[in-house]
């Protein structure tokens, strides 16, 4: 998935919206509740050493060959159960710990490596959902 189809796809879901909350970066942008003003993803540059930090062995060299040299790459970091988070960082080398965010709660899924579209698509669902029922918590 290309940034925009990211993008794209965000802004589809019921009462979402994407900015850019940081002055003078025009690349990273938040996807959020409009309500609740709740973030469910962010599109960020990642420093590459970081999302090897907490990764060994081959999983390790096949993100590094990824990258191929770059000190950065794009990430989507998500909401994500736990449990769903190690099952999907044993299935996909493209899904790590979160870059800049809770590694327990969220994750980072490097679009265009091995994670197929569709899943990506599912994830963002599901973070949105996961942040939803806590925003209408807090809003109560």
């Amino acid at each position: 998935m290309t940034e925009e189809d990211i993008k794209k796809f965000a802004l589809s879901l019921g009462g979402a919206k994407c900015d850019y909350p940081f002055e003078d970066d025009f690349k990273t942008f938040v996807m959020r509740h409009s309500a609740s003003k709740k973030w469910f993803g962010i599109y960020i540059s990642a420093p590459v050493r970081s999302l090897l930090r907490d990764e060994r062995g081959e999983k390790r060299e096949t993100i590094a060959r990824f990258c191929g040299g770059k000190d950065n790459i794009p990430v989507v970091c998500l909401k994500c159960e736990p449990e769903l988070s190690l099952i999907l960082q044993g299935n996909f080398n493209g899904v790590v710990p979160a870059y800049h965010m809770n590694k327990r709660h969220w994750i980072s899924v490097i679009p265009g490596f091995d994670v197929p579209d569709g899943q990506i698509e599912q994830l963002i669902t599901l973070s949105y959902d996961i942040t939803a029922a806590r925003a209408d918590k807090i809003q109560r």
